[in-house]
C-alpha cells in the first residue's frame, strides 16, 4: 500500500497532463489547499516545480 506522501507526489505529477495540448483544460487554477492559501501549503514548492505560477487568486498552470 502506498503512503500518503507517495500518493500526493503522484497526484501532483499528474496535474500537467490536464492542461497538456490534448488535455481537457487550457488552464488550471488552485486557490486553496486544506482551506488555506495555496502559497502557504506544504506542496507549494512541488507545484511551482511542475510549472504552476503565482497569480492574483492562487497558483495557475497554463497549457503551452
Amino acid at each position: 500500500m502506498a503512503s500518503d506522501a507517495a500518493l500526493l507526489e503522484q497526484a501532483v505529477a499528474a496535474l500537467p497532463s490536464l492542461v497538456a495540448p490534448r488535455g481537457p483544460y487550457r488552464e488550471l487554477r488552485l486557490e486553496r489547499i486544506d482551506r488555506g492559501p495555496v502559497g502557504e501549503s506544504t506542496i507549494a514548492a512541488a507545484l511551482t516545480g511542475i510549472g504552476f505560477r503565482s497569480g492574483y487568486r492562487g497558483y495557475v498552470l497554463r497549457s503551452s
